[in-house]
């Protein structure tokens, strides 16, 4: 049936495989089919072969597959004997064929419990054999005994947590800290500045009613008393900025401390000028405490060791006295109250008698002064 469609179209017949006979249009065989090596290609002119061309690369893989079928045949047939320590060993006539030296006699290497016995010259079936013995011995799990593993220990249930725990309670800490120090300068030139105006303001428990009576002297036109008004004005000003900047230093509200400190150490015009000097001399003193355990905890923070963080600051802490870092700190004694009770107004802190000559004041006590030559002179 082939050769009738072939005979009807006039096609030439060409075999379906190398070596096969070729017919022409009468079903005669004119040729056979050509054997194309492996390595080659055929070369086809005017739809016949006329002859081949090496194909690029190919006689480099078949001589690596011959290569390896070799190889695999060789390493079917082992060799055995002992390596330079004396332990036994395989090899295959590859490698022996490759260079490798055939594995000859040797003395052998002392056995675990012998003297000289080293775990480094066993073999590796020999290495995981005596692992693997000791991990049974000691309850341990057999591990890989490849010279690429490495054992690596692992954390005990919830050590991980804690130890992440540690890391976030340190730079929390020391956030705080930071803010601190970073407004530290403002903070002490406050409370510089109240110190030096403590005693040219309107101060104690009679306060607002100096501040009335300094109030109508002012309206005559009295410069002594326009700088007494001024100096409280200061006074009260520096005293609420103490407060919002002691607040901008704890992160934003984040130290109750601080906070608490502002509140209860903040000097006003309601305490007397002692007081005043002293809770500013408080509370300088605790800015500079903290200033002082930032730069001694700064280069534990820098390097990330948590525990040598909190171990000095275990250490600050257990010998840190506020006292000690206030401007005129003294070796022994308690630190004076920041928040004492104002002292009774007395006489003298009137107003000056020269500007009220002839006239009557009563003071705080009820005692009843005249102004008498720039006196005040008790009726």
């Amino acid at each position: 049936m082939q050769q009738q469609v072939a005979k009807q179209n006039n096609i030439p017949l060409v075999a379906g495989r190398a070596g096969a006979p070729m017919y022409d249009s009468s079903g005669q065989i004119v040729s056979m089919a050509p054997m194309i090596p492996k390595n080659a290609v055929p070369q086809i002119v005017g739809g016949k072969v006329v002859g081949v061309s090496p194909l690029q690369g190919a006689a480099e893989v078949e001589q690596a597959n011959a290569y390896a079928e070799r190889a695999g045949t060789n390493q079917a047939e082992p060799i055995a004997g002992y390596d330079e320590y004396g332990n036994p060993v395989y090899t295959n006539k590859l490698a022996v064929a490759r260079g490798q030296q055939q594995p000859q006699p040797a003395q052998r290497e002392p056995m675990p419990g012998q003297p000289g016995f080293d775990v480094t010259h066993m073999s590796p079936t020999q290495k995981k054999a005596f692992y693997d013995a000791a991990a049974k011995q000691f309850g341990m799990r057999p591990g890989s005994t490849s010279n690429t593993s490495v054992i690596r220990p692992g954390l005990a249930p919830g050590v991980q947590k804690s130890i992440d725990g540690d890391v976030d309670t340190m730079n929390s800490d020391f956030n705080d800290l930071y803010s601190a120090n970073k407004q530290a300068p403002t903070t002490l030139a406050l409370l510089d500045n109240i110190k030096q105006l403590s005693g040219k303001a309107i101060t104690g428990s009679s306060a607002d009613k100096l501040a009335y009576i300094n109030g109508l002297l002012t309206l005559g036109g009295f410069q002594k008393q326009k700088d007494l008004a001024t100096a409280t004005d200061l006074l009260n000003k520096n005293a609420n900025m103490l407060a919002i900047n002691m607040r901008l230093g704890a992160s934003g509200g984040g130290s109750d401390a601080l906070q608490s400190l502002a509140q209860a150490a903040n000097p006003n015009s309601h305490m007397q000028p002692e007081a005043i000097v002293a809770a500013a001399d408080e509370v300088a003193g605790q800015v500079r405490m903290r200033q002082a355990m930032y730069q001694k905890l700064l280069p534990f923070k820098m390097s990330h060791d948590v525990q040598g963080y909190y171990s000095a600051q275990q250490q600050f802490a257990s010998g840190a006295d506020p006292r000690t870092y206030q401007p005129d700190a003294k070796a022994h004694g308690a630190a004076p109250a920041a928040q004492a009770p104002a002292a009774g107004q007395t006489f003298n802190m009137l107003p000056p008698a020269a500007q009220f000559d002839g006239k009557r004041m009563r003071a705080d006590n009820g005692t009843i002064y005249r102004s008498v030559g720039g006196k005040w002179v008790k009726e």
